[in-house]
């Protein structure tokens, strides 16, 4: 076993506690709107657990072929997987809107624009990695445009927080806290989403390949940063206090 794929167990091992804590998050503490509890339990970290699977798998002895086929799940797994949990912002961001600005045009404007830019982000990033191999100039290029979507995903995300933070003195405090939380894990976001422009506009630079470059790197700007981000969001979901199934606090 190599390092990363030593790293990966451990990572197995850390998630299952999140996502035992983000699952009663979903079942059982909050009602709508729950769209952040689905991304954080069901896509974030149920899709981060099998790309770290994958990586397992991966450095077993096997056919080429089917190390080729498990190399593009892994890179589509590890990059495509980082989408939900972005998203998981915005469902956050959502429940603030929900409760405090339900009448507000800007703020349902800026929940369409998020979920634009999250489909057409995450579907040109599968589709670059589906294509690596057979199309490799196509690939890159889907990837690139998927992955600068994904640094407007984040730009826009940060412009509805700053939205959101000049109507702070009419926000309740639950929606207080979940500014607090979105707002506390927005530079883990830039690092992660660092690194991921870094790996596809510098493709010849092996330190910035999620499956066999530079581990340190990948541990720090990758693995530390979702882990930190998933943890604020649970705690965040902890803090605020439990909803009924119609939703309100």
């Amino acid at each position: 076993m190599n390092d990363r794929s030593k790293v990966s167990i451990a990572l197995i091992c850390f998630y299952l506690p999140a996502e035992i804590l983000a699952a009663i998050l979903l079942f059982h503490r909050h009602g709508r709107p729950r769209m952040a509890w689905i991304y954080l339990a069901v896509f974030s970290i149920s899709m981060d657990l099998p790309s770290k699977i994958s990586v397992l798998v991966l450095i077993m002895p096997s056919p080429n072929r089917l190390r080729i086929g498990l190399a593009i799940a892994s890179l589509i797994l590890l990059d495509a997987g980082f989408f939900p949990l972005v998203n998981a912002t915005v469902g956050l961001l959502r429940i603030i809107a929900a409760n405090d600005m339900k009448d507000d045009p800007k703020a349902k404007r800026g929940y369409i624009i998020s979920r634009i830019l999250f489909i057409a982000g995450i579907v040109l990033i599968v589709a670059g990695g589906s294509l690596s191999v057979s199309q490799p100039k196509t690939a890159l290029t889907l990837t690139k445009i998927g992955y600068i979507i994904m640094l407007l995903f984040v730009a826009w995300l940060i412009v509805c927080q700053v939205y959101f933070s000049r109507s702070h003195d009419s926000l309740s405090a639950p929606s207080i806290k979940i500014l607090q939380g979105t707002i506390t894990a927005i530079p883990f976001l830039i690092v992660r989403v660092t690194y991921l422009l870094l790996s596809v506009f510098h493709p010849d630079h092996n330190k910035w390949s999620a499956l066999f470059g530079d581990i340190d790197a990948w541990i720090v700007m990758v693995l530390v940063m979702e882990y930190i981000v998933v943890w604020l969001y649970i705690g965040t979901g902890y803090r605020i206090p439990a909803t009924n199934s119609q939703g309100g606090f």
